[in-house]
């Protein structure tokens, strides 16, 4: 915590400048509050009806930053394998090109009436034997859980946009 001295906007309530010292003769239209903050919190501030406060521009900021922050859990989560018929098989960006290329090889084989199989290294590094069906299936799968991820990420943004208080925005998880 630190005590601070805070020019602001009296108008707009957009801090112009901290300070840990005394600020004297703000120019017109400016004014000055003195208040005890969190360092990290400082570029989350505003000044809304002369009460500091995160509100404002500083909400945008902080929604910002919580968006970022499901970006990253649902790439995360996008990336970090999924299940299909009791078989974990890995979904990174590499995976799910392989998995797409195998699947249209399968869908060749089943148009063109002749034989498939493929043997394919599952996320534990043991192997699996698949059909054409069921390599079909695994990029059925596949494209779920990546759906699932996106879903999920996109009523979570719409709870983000409709936070009015830092508290709110906080209760937000993955």
């Amino acid at each position: 915590m630190i005590q601070l001295y805070i020019l602001y906007d009296a108008q707009s309530g957009e801090i112009i400048r901290a300070s840990s010292s005394p600020i004297s003769s703000p120019a017109e239209g400016l004014s000055v509050i003195q208040e005890t903050v969190e360092m990290g919190e400082l570029r989350y501030l505003s000044v809304i009806n002369g009460s500091l406060t995160v509100g404002g521009s500083g909400l945008t900021l902080l929604k910002q930053d919580k968006w970022q922050s499901i970006k990253q859990q649902r790439d995360s989560s996008e990336f970090s394998g999924f299940t299909w018929d009791g078989s974990t098989f890995d979904s990174d960006q590499i995976s799910q090109s392989r998995i797409q290329g195998a699947v249209q090889l399968a869908s060749m084989s089943i148009n063109a009436e002749q034989p498939f199989s493929i043997e394919w290294t599952l996320a534990d590094n043991s192997t699996r034997i698949l059909s054409a069906e069921q390599m079909l299936a695994v990029g059925v799968a596949l494209s779920q859980h990546v759906s699932l991820q996106h879903s999920k990420a996109r009523l979570l943004r719409s709870s983000i946009e409709s936070c009015e208080t830092k508290e709110e925005l906080e209760n937000i998880t993955w």
